[in-house]
Protein backbone atom coordinates (compact mmCIF):
# COMPACT_ATOMS: atom_id res chain seq x y z
CA UNK A 1 0.00 0.00 0.00
CA UNK A 2 1.01 3.56 -0.64
CA UNK A 3 -0.53 6.91 0.14
CA UNK A 4 -1.90 9.29 -2.48
CA UNK A 5 0.04 12.56 -2.45
CA UNK A 6 -3.10 14.57 -3.19
CA UNK A 7 -5.87 13.12 -0.98
CA UNK A 8 -3.70 11.00 1.41
CA UNK A 9 -5.95 7.93 1.04
CA UNK A 10 -4.31 4.50 1.16
CA UNK A 11 -3.96 2.96 -2.32
CA UNK A 12 -2.69 -0.43 -3.47
CA UNK A 13 0.60 -0.15 -5.41
CA UNK A 14 -0.89 -1.82 -8.50
CA UNK A 15 -2.92 1.32 -9.26
CA UNK A 16 -1.43 3.96 -11.55
CA UNK A 17 -4.03 6.55 -10.55
CA UNK A 18 -5.69 7.12 -7.19
CA UNK A 19 -9.16 5.51 -7.27
CA UNK A 20 -10.39 8.18 -4.80
CA UNK A 21 -9.29 11.42 -6.49
CA UNK A 22 -7.76 10.41 -9.85
CA UNK A 23 -4.28 11.80 -9.14
CA UNK A 24 -1.36 10.01 -10.87
CA UNK A 25 0.48 7.82 -8.38
CA UNK A 26 3.63 7.41 -10.47
CA UNK A 27 5.07 10.35 -12.31
CA UNK A 28 7.33 9.39 -15.21
CA UNK A 29 8.65 10.45 -18.58
CA UNK A 30 9.25 7.90 -21.32
CA UNK A 31 11.14 7.88 -24.60
CA UNK A 32 11.30 5.11 -27.21
CA UNK A 33 14.49 4.77 -29.25
CA UNK A 34 14.29 2.80 -32.49
CA UNK A 35 16.84 0.06 -32.96
CA UNK A 36 17.63 -2.43 -35.67
CA UNK A 37 15.79 -5.57 -36.74
CA UNK A 38 12.44 -4.48 -35.30
CA UNK A 39 13.83 -3.85 -31.81
CA UNK A 40 13.58 -0.69 -29.70
CA UNK A 41 14.85 0.63 -26.38
CA UNK A 42 12.32 2.25 -24.07
CA UNK A 43 13.72 4.44 -21.31
CA UNK A 44 11.42 5.55 -18.49
CA UNK A 45 12.38 7.87 -15.67
CA UNK A 46 10.19 7.50 -12.60
CA UNK A 47 10.32 10.49 -10.27
CA UNK A 48 10.36 9.46 -6.65
CA UNK A 49 8.63 10.83 -3.59
CA UNK A 50 8.86 10.27 0.18
CA UNK A 51 8.31 6.50 0.00
CA UNK A 52 9.90 5.78 -3.38
CA UNK A 53 13.37 6.46 -4.73
CA UNK A 54 13.68 7.84 -8.26
CA UNK A 55 14.59 5.15 -10.79
CA UNK A 56 15.43 4.85 -14.47
CA UNK A 57 14.04 1.75 -16.18
CA UNK A 58 15.25 0.55 -19.56
CA UNK A 59 13.50 -2.17 -21.51
CA UNK A 60 14.18 -3.89 -24.82
CA UNK A 61 11.12 -4.22 -27.03
CA UNK A 62 10.64 -6.24 -30.19
CA UNK A 63 7.93 -6.54 -32.78
CA UNK A 64 6.60 -9.99 -33.54
CA UNK A 65 5.08 -10.79 -36.92
CA UNK A 66 1.65 -9.20 -37.11
CA UNK A 67 1.72 -8.12 -33.46
CA UNK A 68 2.50 -5.04 -31.45
CA UNK A 69 5.76 -4.34 -29.65
CA UNK A 70 6.36 -6.42 -26.54
CA UNK A 71 9.00 -6.21 -23.82
CA UNK A 72 11.75 -8.83 -23.95
CA UNK A 73 13.84 -7.68 -21.01
CA UNK A 74 14.12 -4.80 -18.56
CA UNK A 75 16.56 -3.39 -16.04
CA UNK A 76 16.17 -0.63 -13.46
CA UNK A 77 19.00 1.72 -12.56
CA UNK A 78 19.44 3.80 -9.44
CA UNK A 79 19.76 7.54 -9.89
CA UNK A 80 23.54 7.25 -9.42
CA UNK A 81 23.91 4.54 -12.07
CA UNK A 82 21.70 6.48 -14.50
CA UNK A 83 23.95 9.52 -14.05
CA UNK A 84 27.02 7.34 -14.63
CA UNK A 85 25.44 6.00 -17.85
CA UNK A 86 24.68 9.54 -19.02
CA UNK A 87 28.31 10.58 -18.38
CA UNK A 88 29.55 7.52 -20.27
CA UNK A 89 27.40 8.34 -23.30
CA UNK A 90 28.34 12.02 -23.15
CA UNK A 91 32.07 11.45 -22.79
CA UNK A 92 32.61 8.69 -25.37
CA UNK A 93 35.85 9.47 -27.23
CA UNK A 94 36.22 9.45 -30.98
CA UNK A 95 36.70 5.93 -32.40
CA UNK A 96 40.41 6.50 -33.09
CA UNK A 97 40.94 7.60 -29.45
CA UNK A 98 38.90 4.82 -27.84
CA UNK A 99 40.63 2.01 -26.01
CA UNK A 100 39.36 -1.45 -26.69
CA UNK A 101 39.45 -4.39 -24.32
Amino acid sequence: MTECRRCTEKVDREFRYCPWCGAPLRIKVTELFGGTDGKALRVSRYFGHEEQEPVVRMSVWSEELGRHLRAEAAVSLTEEEAERLARFLDEVPAPDEAQTL
